[in-house]
Order: C-alpha cells, then structure tokens, then sequence
C-alpha cells in the first residue's frame, strides 16, 4: 500500500521505520548499460538507487548472457536487468573492432537470428545504424528486424547519432532511440517520432552534453524521454546513480521534475515494464529509494541515500 498516514491500515506487529525530512520515490531505472552480468555493476546500480538496468549490448561471444541475468535478478542486493544480448547490425558495421556484434547479411537472415535471440530469452533487440562506422542495415533488412520483434511483443532499440540515420530508423518502425543525434532534428522528424511514439534516451554524459538541444524541443512537442548513461562499459562512466547524467538533462533544460519522471516511470515505459516498475502503485514491485532533502528543489539530494527497497527487501539502510 501507499498513501497519507490517515489513508493505510498498518497490519499489527508491522516493522515501522521514521524517515522524517525525506522524499520517497519509485526506485531508478537506468535504461542503457552495459556488461549487467557484473556481480559488483549491479550491487552498485542497486545500493545506488537504480533498482533495475536495461542492458542493451552484449558481446557476440557472451553465450550465457540470460542465464546471468536471470540467476543476478534472483537475488535482491543486485539491480534487476533486462537484457537486449548483442547488437545486430552488418558485417564490419558498428561497433565492429571495438565491442564484437551479432552480423546478419539479408532480411532472412536477420528474422532467423532475432527469432533465436528472443527464444533465448532477449527482452529487448539493439540494433545499430551509424553511417559514419562503415555499412549500416539496409532498409529492408532493419524493417525485417523491427517486423519480426514486433511479431513477438519485443521492443527495438537503436543506436544512432546522425540525422540521416535516425530518419532511416523511423522508416524501419524502431520503438527507442539510443544517443543524441549530432544534428539539430528538424520540427517534422521531431513531430514525426511523436506521433510514431517513438522515445528517447539520450545519453548524453558520455558526449559531456553535447548536441542535446533537440531534447527540450522533443519534451515540448509531447515526446517520452527516459534516462540512460551508458554506464558499465565506457571508462569514467558512473556505475550507480547517474548523477553526471541527471546534470546534463537539467542542463539541457529538463526540470526535477521531468528528470525523476524520466528516471522512473518513463523509463519503465521504454522497458516495456510500465505494469510492474516505475511508480510506487499497488500491485507493482516494491522497488523504493527514499533520500534525504526534496529532490524537486535540490537533485542533488538524490546523493542522499537513506533507504533502498528491491523487491520488498530492504538492501540499504542509512542511520
């Protein structure tokens, strides 16, 4: 339950903690990280105040990735992941050279593999288009992708960071942008992802904010946005709350109070987990970070950390 005081029954010998001059808040949600199997990545998210992480890309030769997170997700210190398995993109695509991918050379291809990944268990696809790394995904074949996930209730990801390339990515029907694109999106595209329902995650700490003028255009318009920091793979990236990440979304002119909704239900959202995370609702998981201070007029107090819920299991608790 939640509610006033006034408003909940209190069942008799139940454990009664005061957090006076405090916020309470649905737990986070980081939507793009990395290497999630990391027993120490996903203590940190969770003591943090990240409950749950939405791995999107594994290496190609990481065979045991679902078995990992579904053994980590059974125990409540660590955050909860999703996870995508590798990036699918085309032969010497990005990011080939610097994390290993999964290949696919034609629209049949591609259906066979995204089948296989969602049999083994991927709750989300990643695929990459970015012109400027080599070959990138037909049109033909991203379609047959987003076609064939879509075919099985899975959501698709892309990442992308050129205007050109995002455009052929809305053409393809993908769900969720990864990254801010370089360019400044004109007022058609933006309406156009609106209308598609289209989201955004815009990672902006690892480009030290740079190119985030579209995003307050895209809040504006009536476009979702969910926080994500690239965390876990890219050196000097923060593993736990992302408070580097919340800064640059402020900077780029998102308020406290789009930020933490951004952090929390949005991103549940962009998970395809809205019916279970992302609100202090009941019937929901018990994923609860409670801080000290008011977050809407100071974000810097979500450093504050006093209580940590996953799953209805206190995993961090401040005197």
């Amino acid at each position: 339950a939640v509610g006033p005081r006034a408003e909940i029954s209190i069942p008799p010998g139940a454990q009664i903690i005061e957090l006076p001059q405090c916020t309470i808040l649905p737990g986070f949600i980081n939507t793009h990280v990395h290497y999630s199997h990391s027993k120490f990545n996903r203590r940190t998210w969770a003591q943090g105040g990240v409950t749950t992480v939405r791995e999107v890309g594994a290496r190609v030769n990481e065979t045991d990735v679902f078995v990992k997170r579904d053994q980590l997700n059974a125990v409540p210190e660590y955050a909860r992941a999703l996870t995508a398995g590798p990036i699918v993109t085309v032969p010497r695509g990005y990011p080939a050279g610097r994390f290993p991918p999964l290949t696919v050379t034609s629209p049949e291809d591609a259906r066979q593999e995204i089948d296989r990944l969602i049999d083994e268990g991927a709750d989300v696809i990643k695929i990459a288009m970015e012109s400027g790394a080599g070959p990138i995904l037909s049109s033909e074949t991203a379609t047959a992708i987003v076609d064939t996930a879509h075919a099985r209730g899975i959501p698709v990801t892309v990442h992308v960071t050129r205007l050109r390339d995002l455009i052929k990515a809305l053409d393809a029907g993908v769900d969720n942008l990864a990254h801010m694109i370089r360019e400044p999106a004109p007022d058609a595209v933006i309406q156009r992802m609106v209308e598609a329902g289209v989201t955004w995650v815009p990672t902006l700490e690892p480009f030290e904010g740079s190119n985030s003028g579209n995003l307050r255009r895209f809040i504006d318009a009536g476009g979702v946005v969910a926080m994500g920091n690239d965390s876990g793979l890219l050196v000097g990236i923060v593993v736990g709350m992302p408070m580097p990440e919340i800064e640059y979304m402020q900077a780029a002119g998102m308020t406290p109070l789009e930020i933490i909704v951004a952090s929390t239900r949005n991103a549940a959202y962009v998970c395809d987990r809205l019916s279970t995370l992302g609100t202090l609702e009941v019937g929901k998981y018990a994923d609860v970070l409670v801080v000290e201070g008011d977050p809407l007029q100071d974000l810097q107090v979500l450093k504050n950390v006093r209580l940590v819920v996953h799953s209805g299991v206190i995993i961090r608790q401040e005197d």
